[in-house]
């Protein structure tokens, strides 16, 4: 399951990444001085490096804890700080779901 939720928050980082990027212009130059896209990169960013440290955990406690928390807290930065950016709102709640699922995978190897 690891692998799995490795390699996927690898490539939505990708997909958040660029929708971040689009929606940063577009508050830019509306100047409505809403947040979404920076925190888009933000949670972007957070989804990239919780996947590859992952794939890289090997199925090690520790590891698996810490992208556990980057996984909640890229999904409650996100919830937090999507504005009109509503795309944010879904990809925050998959990185909780991500969480969810390592806290059981955690507690199952414990």
């Amino acid at each position: 399951m690891r692998k799995t939720i490795g390699i996927l928050s690898i490539m939505i980082s990708i997909i958040v990444g660029l929708q971040s990027l689009m929606a940063g212009l577009a508050n830019t130059l509306s100047d409505n001085g809403e947040t979404g896209g920076s925190v888009g990169i933000l949670l972007s960013f957070i989804l990239l490096t919780a996947g590859v440290i992952l794939l890289a955990s090997k199925g090690a406690k520790g590891m698996l804890t810490f992208s556990m928390i980057f996984y909640l807290l890229g999904g409650l930065l996100g919830m937090s700080g999507a504005g009109s950016y509503k795309d944010l709102v879904i990809w925050s709640a998959i990185s909780l779901l991500f969480a969810l699922l390592l806290f059981f995978q955690i507690r199952k190897t414990a």
